[in-house]
């Protein structure tokens, strides 16, 4: 069975929205995120070295080639009030079909307000009912409680801790940085009690 592809995607929650990346919203969060030391602290980037550069990064929402490989998808996070952007979450299916990668981030300036647990649970949402995914995983730096304490809220189980490497610059290879693997199955989703769905989807 080939799993489902999506063409376009935008689920709006109450907190957030999860729309497909552009050029243009990736060069409008580009000032927010200059000077974002505290927010790098805890990824596996150290943000865009200018305005092209983040405008690259989302310069494509989805994989564009080899689809049968599996498909990446990477999306913006929008306030749902004024639409602007405060941060990024990619669900990433290539090489590994029905199990998907996790990641995210929030604009520091917009943390504390359940932004990053609703895009989460979107995500999932959109991940098990529309995907066909069968597990979902998620990479945290060892230290970081606030995401590794809001996926276990989510049903997510620490699965393992491994050494990861992040790139520090140009001219010094990086230290192995120790990260929590946590792991959601499709059996465990079904059986929450308390689902969340969005306000809205347009899927095709």
């Amino acid at each position: 069975m080939d799993q489902p592809i999506l063409e376009h995607a935008r689920v709006e929650g109450s907190r957030v929205v999860l729309a497909p990346a552009t050029p243009e919203l990736g060069r409008a969060i580009h000032g927010q995120l200059t000077g974002a030391h505290a927010l790098y602290e805890w990824l596996h980037w150290d943000g865009p070295v200018n305005e092209q550069d983040m405008a690259a990064r989302w310069g494509y929402w989805r994989s564009q080639e080899d689809l049968a490989a599996g498909v990446d998808y990477v999306f913006a996070l929008l306030d749902p009030q004024g639409g602007a952007p405060v941060g990024e979450l990619a669900l990433c299916f290539r090489g590994h079909n029905f199990v998907g990668d996790l990641a995210y981030w929030i604009l520091p300036e917009f943390q504390g307000a359940g932004r990053g647990k609703q895009a989460v649970e979107l995500a999932t949402w959109l991940a098990f009912e529309h995907l066909g995914a069968t597990l979902l995983t998620a990479d945290v730096i060892v230290g970081n409680e606030r995401s590794a304490g809001l996926l276990t809220g989510l049903g997510f189980r620490k699965a393992e801790e491994q050494p990861s490497t992040r790139q520090l610059d140009d001219s010094e290879l990086s230290a192995d940085r120790p990260q929590w693997t946590f792991t959601l199955g499709r059996r465990t989703w079904l059986r929450r009690t308390d689902p969340t769905t969005p306000l809205s989807a347009e899927l095709r």
